[in-house]
């Protein structure tokens, strides 16, 4: 989803985690304001207050009041509520597509895998590095990929980590990608091992 798309939208964002919080800055700094906070944890209102934060809920019924809803990763896009909300028109996002929407993906190097993510993604880092090349280390390690894209620096790669999470609802497809193994994990999010095992090649389509 394009941040174009957004303007004139009613908005709700998923979860105020690491993701949430790079979504509400980057929704300011595009000059839209006003959105929704869907949470099931507590969170300090002066935060909420600084992100411009106008209606704070816990049912997720509510999501149909929204056009757009940006879902953190922790919530599982097989929730009940998404299923409901998506047949009255409400569209699902999220912090990483409205990243890599704005990104030459050329440039960008996505690595998953049930494990060594992180190390994998750590040392291609590293050898872009030593090979004279600007790269920027975002995702589940480093920095939210959108805060990355906030930055004056304009680096020749970024490496990204993603979890089966992200890579669920990916709409935009990075050139480059890694995948270390596939071993049974994360039932409870995508209900199914073969919905985990999907939702995770869906990275190379």
């Amino acid at each position: 989803m394009q941040i174009s798309e957004l303007k004139s939208k009613r908005i709700a964002v998923w979860g105020c985690g690491r993701e949430g919080k790079a979504v509400f800055r980057f929704l300011r700094a595009a000059g839209l304001s006003a959105p929704a906070l869907c949470t099931e944890d507590a969170v300090a209102l002066d935060e909420l207050n600084a992100f411009g934060v106008e209606d704070m809920f816990s049912d997720p019924s509510r999501l149909t009041e929204f056009d757009v809803v940006i879902k953190s990763p922790g919530v599982s896009l097989y929730r009940p509520e998404i299923e409901a909300a998506k047949k009255t028109g409400v569209r699902f996002t999220s912090a990483t597509n409205l990243a890599l929407a704005g990104l030459d993906l050329s440039r960008v190097i996505a690595v998953t895998g049930t494990k060594g993510k992180s190390t994998t993604s750590s040392l291609l880092a590293h050898l872009l590095r030593g090979l004279g090349k600007s790269a920027v280390l975002a995702g589940n390690i480093g920095i939210p990929l959108l805060e990355s894209i906030n930055r004056e620096e304009d680096p020749d790669y970024y490496v990204v980590e993603l979890s089966s999470y992200q890579i669920a609802d990916l709409e935009y497809f990075p050139q480059t990608a890694v995948l270390t193994n596939l071993y049974r994990d994360h039932i409870t999010w995508h209900r199914t091992l073969e919905k985990y095992r999907a939702d995770k090649l869906r990275l190379f389509q």
